[in-house]
């Protein structure tokens, strides 16, 4: 089987006229080769053209899903946005902007009007604030002897920007 690719065919037709009708004449013999086959024998052919067919069908059946659900999906889109067109149709309340829900400034807030302050929907256990009794306390200690000791020190002065030369820094 004979594939050809576009920089094929440009090759074959800068090489000129000979060349292509050469090509045309292989084409055309493989095509009477298949077609001799295919009358001899079809039954390889059915059996390809149905997983194909079959392989399609699975495919068409979950497109069919995906399309429905996808129908659903707008439907539902759809009547949320009557639903936002009808509430701005009766004037529903607006929202009211201030400092604290937008990024307007505390100065554009409406005079003595204070904004109410959202509560915490945390429920109070009953227990004291901290460690409870019983638990074990966990503290990194300072040890005599450390695995490993890091020195951290400036490269240069923070002030003048002039360089730092330390003990055992070369």
């Amino acid at each position: 089987m004979l594939i050809l690719s576009h920089s094929t065919i440009h090759r074959l037709y800068d090489q000129g006229l000979e060349a292509v009708v050469r090509l045309v004449t292989r084409l055309e013999d493989q095509i009477e080769d298949l077609h001799a086959q295919l009358t001899r024998n079809p039954q390889p052919a059915i059996a390809s053209l149905s997983k194909e067919l079959a392989k399609t069908k699975r495919t068409l059946a979950r497109r069919s899903l995906e399309l429905l659900a996808q129908q659903q999906l707008n439907h539902q889109l759809l009547r949320r946005l009557r639903e936002l067109e009808h509430m701005v149709e009766r004037g529903a309340a607006p929202v009211v902007r201030d400092s604290h829900n937008s990024s307007l400034p505390p100065s554009s807030d409406p005079p003595r009007k204070k904004v109410p302050r959202t509560r915490s929907l945390r429920q109070k256990s009953g227990r004291k604030v901290g460690g409870q009794p019983g638990r074990r306390g966990v503290t990194l200690r300072q040890v005599a002897r450390p695995d490993r000791l890091i020195t951290h020190s400036p490269e240069t002065c923070p002030g003048c920007g002039a360089a730092l030369r330390f003990m055992g820094r070369k």
